[in-house]
């Protein structure tokens, strides 16, 4: 359809899109001949303080429990009792009660900072049995949970038949 062509609904008197003396000629049109108005463009944010985020979400207790996690790392107890990958290696002789043990010292550590910290404030809120769980969720975004750690040979994962193969 050529552009001084007449559209069905416009007015006989009006003249098309480009033959207006106060409109560009559009750079380009949609599939269905439309034109695609230009966005302006909005640099690239330098420093942190700049960017936002479209949706402002909440800390998860993951995240939370990432954050004493962080704190607790230097901690030679508490490593201790993450530290073990089979039942035999484990401090009070289960992987399942150093994890509840972890997790006492993870809400330990929350008593303790509860008045300067959010987190602890958070992780105050959960039962231990949810901090076991979120802190077996740190350890794995880590890659160092105890079935990740139980398949590697030199900090580096190894298949089954201990080749080296894909990690798992």
């Amino acid at each position: 359809m050529p552009d001084d062509a007449r559209r069905p609904g416009r007015p006989a008197d009006r003249p098309a899109d480009t033959d207006h003396p106060d409109r560009t000629a559009p750079t380009q049109r949609t599939e269905t001949g439309r034109p695609v108005p230009e966005s302006p463009r909005t640099p690239v944010p330098r420093n942190d303080e700049d960017w936002r985020l479209k949706i402002k979400s909440r800390l998860t207790i993951n995240d939370h429990i990432q954050i004493a996690h962080r704190e607790l790392r230097e901690d030679d107890e508490y490593l201790r009792l993450v530290d073990a990958i089979y039942d035999s290696e484990a401090i009070e002789g289960s992987l399942t009660d150093d994890d509840v043990m972890a997790a006492l010292k993870i809400r330990k550590w929350a008593e303790e900072y509860a008045d300067s910290s959010p987190s602890a404030k958070e992780i105050l809120k959960a039962n231990t049995a949810t901090i076991r769980r979120a802190h077996l969720i740190v350890l794995n975004r880590y890659g160092m949970g105890r079935k990740q750690r139980r398949k590697m040979v030199g900090g580096q994962p190894v298949d089954g038949d201990g080749n080296g193969g894909e990690e798992t």
